[in-house]
């Protein structure tokens, strides 16, 4: 019988330790050494962890290394309701495992007499690999479950921290917060090591569904329809003429020199021949690996239990066009005499088709890839978590109909705020519908299994055909190049991908370029792969947003808003916290005609230099002169001749006068736009006024207060300004 306490396991010091890219790998610790550790004062993001297997390398950390090589020696569980006894949680794994198995449990660092949490460790007699250990741990969840302990069930995967004894500064009273812990508990209990083979164990083991294995012989039917993706006749027509071992050499695969159908894959590199070639009764070829490189590198499909499978196709995708599916498709002919790919309708039949269904009436399709984008300041998170509000409730969003569809935010940047956010719309408006749901896990587009569990969360919750947002794209795409074609391309292809999975709308929060007149940052590929796409600007006296595509929509729309801080009470400190809430302006709400670039950073100058270098009468701008203004379009014009500046902005203040958006009265131009004429004088220009006032009326200026005759300073009505 081995001595479970000189196993050893992954130990992490601080929940942002990583080892990834580095050429050393974690520390580790014994179980024998995990049993008698007391509780530490760390606070949480330097408190220790572990993973319960003795896989430490750089990459012990990735899911996918772990279930590829990782050797398991304890089961872990965390119970974070319930409010139980120590007492039940060591009396069910009695039940469970049989009695004198060794077991730790101990109250987390959250825990207090009023509410105690738990977390568990039990040592393994002998390690597992990754799928005996899934399965062991699945069965001991279920009869937990069944005994009404609710289970977090994050532990299930291989590379999660399960925390060791600790009670942070905060939570003990003495010796400079570091004396005794206001709460813990918990103590080992010495004894054996846990085998499949302990107590109630085999029985709840053969509950669980079966999972494919590469022992078998055979895939389920449904596995087995995934694998031949059937409803694609050219996928089916290339498996049939493409024998799986010939692409298996073709692809790079060495055979196992004893023969059989085993394989090595050109991503391994260990000597194993981890890939399996299999033949279903029915005569279709498929394969299943082992290999945790093929995992890493998103080969074919994966299996429940982690493992990666797929058919002759699925190697042709990954091989021959670098994964991506729809060119390996492309590059198929079409089956001799298949009619069936297209449908020839006449006009008639065409007209009948349904029409476009919007989220958002004219300016947000209901399915498809869609964009808000902005500079950093602008209020595009703040604009689109009103928009999206107003789609969760069906109600009118700056005038314009929405239809009530389920809402997905993941925030992605300033996770912390977006519950004051809530909080603070909440108040203006009500609470939110149960629609509506937040994510604030790091989301990678390009990691595969993200997309998969992402997509599949969304399903489960009843998001689907609803609205998924994620803020920001550079966040959610992270180690790419956004002008570089080909990242982007596959930025594009996994955006695709996660609205294919969940139907509906997706919509990327993303930056304007450093050129705000060109729109979004990054390569143009992703304006024109768009669906819709909408603008979020700011200036001195407001924000606005305005439509710059909708494919089936109308782009002439736009409004304006400003963000109105709402208080939210005090917090532990005794300080006010605050958050905003878009509140549209009145009367600007209107259909305007998209400005060209250039005509746009002309609008932009004039509105930036008006408050302070306008000619104002009563509160009321007259107009700009020409050359403040045209100084300040040359400021900020990309041109690098004078002669372009000039022709730019000509041709911009002729655009402009075309629209009618532009009035000239000698030297002053005055712009009539909704933006413009909700300007207001700069501080001063009406200390200006005044001091011309007190000026004409004999009043003084003492110090640094106006003294103003009575009656000087009111409004038409006679009312203080």
């Amino acid at each position: 019988m081995s001595d479970w306490r000189k196993h050893s396991v992954c130990l992490i010091r601080g929940s942002y330790q990583t080892q990834k890219g580095k050429k050393s790998g974690y520390s580790t610790i014994t179980l024998g050494e995990v049993f008698e550790r007391e509780p530490l004062a760390l606070s949480k993001d330097k408190a220790e962890a572990i993973i319960p297997s003795s896989y430490a390398e750089a990459d012990a950390r990735d899911l996918e290394a772990q279930r590829g090589r990782g050797s398991f020696v304890a089961l872990v569980g965390d119970i974070d309701s319930g409010n139980h006894d120590r007492g039940e949680i060591y009396s069910l794994l009695d039940q469970f495992f049989g009695k004198g198995i060794a077991a730790r449990v101990y109250s987390t660092a959250s825990a207090t007499p009023e509410n105690r949490k738990w977390r568990f460790i039990v040592p393994l007699e002998s390690p597992l690999s990754y799928g005996k250990w899934h399965s062991f741990m699945q069965a001991l969840y279920a009869f937990m479950q069944s005994s009404g302990v609710e289970m977090d069930k994050k532990l299930l995967s291989g590379s999660q921290l399960s925390y060791l004894p600790n009670v942070p500064p905060e939570r003990r009273i003495g010796q400079l917060h570091k004396g005794k812990p206001t709460f813990f508990d918990g103590g080992p209990v010495d004894g054996a090591g846990a085998t499949l083979n302990s107590g109630l164990a085999p029985g709840w083991l053969a509950k669980l569904p079966p999972e494919p294995t590469p022992a078998g012989t055979a895939l389920s039917a449904q596995l087995m329809q995934f694998c031949r993706k059937q409803p694609d006749p050219r996928i089916a027509a290339f498996n049939e003429s493409h024998p799986l071992g010939d692409i298996l050499v073709s692809s790079g695969y060495a055979r196992s020199p004893t023969g059989g159908d085993n394989w090595r894959s050109p991503h391994q590199n260990s000597d194993s021949y981890a890939t399996r070639a299999y033949k279903g009764e029915d005569g279709a070829e498929y394969w299943i690996s082992l290999s945790g490189s093929d995992a890493a590198a998103g080969l074919g499909a994966r299996t429940k239990n982690g493992e990666r499978h797929g058919d002759a196709f699925d190697l042709f995708v990954h091989y021959k066009h670098g994964g991506d599916f729809d060119a390996a498709l492309r590059a198929l002919p079409c089956p001799p005499g298949d009619v069936s790919r297209y449908r020839l309708m006449t006009a008639i039949e065409l007209s009948k088709l349904p029409p476009v269904s919007w989220a958002v009436r004219g300016i947000l399709p209901a399915e498809g890839l869609a964009a808000i984008y902005g500079a950093s300041g602008s209020g595009k998170s703040f604009m689109a978590f009103d928009l999206l509000a107003s789609i969760a409730r069906g109600v009118t969003w700056f005038g314009n109909k929405t239809n009530k569809r389920p809402v997905t935010y993941v925030a992605l940047e300033g996770e912390a705020g977006i519950s004051q956010r809530v909080k603070a719309l909440e108040i203006r408006h009500g609470a939110l519908p149960p629609t509506v749901r937040f994510a604030t896990q790091p989301l990678n587009l390009l990691t595969p299994q993200d997309i998969a569990d992402l997509s599949s969360a969304i399903n489960a919750a009843g998001g689907r055909g609803g609205i998924l947002c994620i803020d920001t794209l550079n966040r959610a795409s992270s180690g790419t190049d956004e002008n570089d074609s080909k990242d982007m391309g596959r930025i594009i292809s996994a955006a695709k991908q996660v609205q294919e999975l969940i139907g509906g709308l997706v919509i990327l929060v993303h930056h304007s370029g450093k050129d705000t007149s060109k729109g979004l940052r990054g390569h143009s590929s992703l304006h024109a792969a768009l669906d819709a796409a909408i603008e979020v600007s700011k200036n001195a006296q407001q924000h606005s947003w305005r439509v710059t595509k909708s494919k089936d929509g109308r782009d002439d729309q736009s409004g304006a808003f400003r963000r109105e801080i709402v208080s939210l009470g005090l917090d532990a400190d005794n300080e006010e916290t605050t958050s905003c809430v878009v509140v549209p302006l009145d009367g600007v709400q209107v259909m305007l005609k998209p400005f060209s670039p250039a005509t746009r950073q002309a609008v932009d100058a004039y509105l930036a230099i008006a408050p302070k270098l306008g000619d104002w009468q009563h509160e009321r701008l007259v107009g700009v002169p020409l050359s403040a203004w045209r100084d300040e379009y040359y400021r900020t014009c990309t041109s690098e001749t004078e002669d372009g500046r000039r022709k730019a902005f000509k041709r911009a203040r002729d655009d402009l006068s075309k629209r009618g958006d532009l009035k000239v009265d000698g030297d002053l131009n005055l712009l009539t736009i909704p933006e413009a004429t909700a300007l207001k004088p700069s501080m001063g220009v009406l200390v200006n006024a005044i001091a011309g006032v007190l000026g004409r009326t004999g009043g003084t200026v003492p110090g640094h207060v106006l003294d103003v005759p009575e009656g000087i300073l009111r409004d038409g009505q006679g009312h203080p300004p």
